[in-house]
């Protein structure tokens, strides 16, 4: 009797252990995909799709009502993404309101305590701090640095930053501007 209560104690404290090496495996996965600058793999909102506005509006303090009638060019960042600041390189030296009839909006998604790329900027513009990741999870960013153009309250289009503000910017053939990588880390 004894024996087989031993046992059961033995077998208990195993499956314990095994329950806390998944949880802290899972927990390293996590932190792994956070300081590589990478999202778990999801899909971004593809062109159509209605934006969430009600939540950038939030972050904002602008009525939701106001983003629905203009266009908005968003720019998600993270500080643990090397090409992220290339990004705010080319937006101080390129992007102008002349360039694009679309507002900027460039939203950092970092957690509380880590530095801010914003001290990198240098051009006008709202820059949303998202420590939560509820934009960046909203418009299913999928990895770091991505764009999207919105219009009227709907996605126009997403992908890489740098093809897009290429694309918005009439190309980035200046010498004097960093060159940016598409792939996010």
């Amino acid at each position: 009797m004894v024996a087989v209560a031993l046992a059961l104690a033995i077998v208990a404290i195993g499956m314990s252990s095994f329950a806390v090496l998944l949880a802290v495996g899972a927990v390293l996965r996590v932190h792994h995909v956070e300081q590589s600058g990478r999202t778990p793999s999801v899909r971004a909102l593809e062109p159509g799709a209605e934006a969430p506005t009600d939540l950038l509006s939030i972050h904002l303090e602008t009525p939701a009502a106001e983003l629905r009638l203009g266009s908005q060019f968003l720019v998600f960042i993270s500080p643990a993404c090397e090409p992220c600041g290339d990004i705010v390189k080319v937006l101080n030296t390129a992007w102008t309101p002349e360039h694009s009839a679309d507002t900027l909006l460039v939203i950092e998604v970092a957690g509380r305590g880590e530095t801010s790329l914003r001290g990198v900027a240098t051009f006008d513009g709202p820059w949303i701090r998202d420590t939560e990741g509820d934009l960046a999870r909203a418009f299913g960013v999928p990895g770091y640095p991505f764009a999207f153009r919105v219009a009227h309250g709907r996605v126009v289009e997403a992908g890489m930053a740098r093809a897009m503000l290429a694309s918005a910017l009439g190309g980035l053939s200046s010498d004097s501007e960093p060159v940016v990588a598409d792939s996010p880390r």
